[in-house]
């Protein structure tokens, strides 16, 4: 996972990993901001029926339209990572990410909730040699996350990264 460690200048700096693909299951839906606890809630209930799952972490992948500002609609997909698809309950789906090059940043609630991540990661973004690689992140939450109104949780944030072009 990532870590959040400051460089010379105290701005955050990411965890660069490769990551295989990753295939999700879960609650998928057309979503804003104020609907990611409700669908939190109603997975929670599922997350027990979920087929094949890997043990030790959960995600919430937000899915970005074309022209997307803050405060739109996004796809939001909420699951567990499985080793592989079988039968689905409804209303789950599955969702397959392919594999990539992460900036995975570690915030920790207690700076800023869960929206105190946006501004170090675009202030890295404006100085790093890498750019954002596709229309989608990941929230990763592993054992460190003791809830959303624990400040002491930590989540990671998974940015997909390539290269600045020059």
């Amino acid at each position: 996972m990532g870590r959040r460690a400051s460089g010379r200048d105290g701005a955050v700096e990411p965890e660069i990993v490769e990551r295989g693909q990753l295939l999700l299951v879960g609650r998928f839906a057309h979503a804003g901001y104020a609907d990611i606890g409700p669908l939190w809630e109603a997975f929670s209930a599922e997350e027990p029926q979920v087929p094949a799952a890997v043990p030790g972490a959960a995600y919430e992948l937000h899915e970005y339209p074309p022209g997307y500002r803050c405060g739109d609609r996004f796809w939001l997909h909420i699951g567990l990572e499985v080793t592989h698809l079988e039968p689905l309950p409804p209303p789950m789906a599955a969702k397959l990410l392919p594999p990539q090059r992460y900036a995975v940043f570690t915030h920790r609630l207690a700076d800023g909730g869960f929206e105190g991540a946006n501004q170090p990661i675009a202030d890295w973004f404006a100085t790093a040699a890498y750019e954002p690689a596709a229309d989608y992140d990941l929230q990763v939450y592993d054992e460190r996350f003791h809830g959303p109104d624990d400040p002491g949780s930590l989540v990671a944030f998974w940015v997909p990264v390539r290269p600045k072009a020059t």
